[in-house]
């Protein structure tokens, strides 16, 4: 009994007999008209046929997935022989995130120490010294006038960029 508004299952039982016998006689029945329950007799075996497939497959792909696996069991071992983990690390395992993390941070303070190193040989009144057209010798001191003149200039453009920034602030206040 089911009751209205409620979602049922519903079941029904089919003789394997008939199944495998209805298509063995499938050419007999193609040439008369079929009925409903040939027909569904056989949509159910040609599911059958695609579940049996898809089984195969699947069996297949178990298989395959074994063979890799025992191979890269017998390669593990083979490069357990040699002394070199590292090695075997990279071929087979793979990283954990927290390692790759660490990999990477290590990588980026490399660059900040290479990029640290260049940035202390850079001299600093190298520009000002080309535009007042002063020689760029740093082992040699500059006569007092010309020190004063580089002393203006560096000043100037630190004020000239004080102020710009300035402006900037106040346009984004405003």
């Amino acid at each position: 009994m089911t009751k209205e508004g409620k979602i049922t299952a519903r079941d029904e039982e089919y003789s394997r007999s008939k199944l495998i016998g209805h298509d063995k006689n499938s050419d007999y029945e193609r040439e008369s008209e079929e009925n409903k329950e040939s027909q569904k007799f056989k949509e159910i075996y040609n599911y059958e046929i695609k579940c049996h497939d898809q089984i195969k497959e699947s069996e297949k792909d178990a298989k395959h997935e074994m063979d890799h696996r025992s191979d890269n069991e017998r390669a593990i071992l083979l490069m357990m022989a040699s002394p070199n983990n590292e090695e075997i690390f990279q071929k087979f395992l793979e990283k954990s995130i927290y390692v790759k993390a660490r990999d990477k941070m290590k990588q980026g303070q490399k660059k900040e120490e290479e990029e640290g190193e260049a940035n202390k040989e850079r001299d600093y009144l190298a520009p000002i010294l080309k535009k007042l057209s002063l020689p760029l010798l740093k082992d040699e001191p500059l006569d007092p006038s010309s020190a004063i003149a580089v002393k203006n200039e560096a000043l100037r453009s630190l004020k000239e960029r004080l102020l710009t920034r300035a402006e900037i602030i106040q346009r984004r206040l405003e």
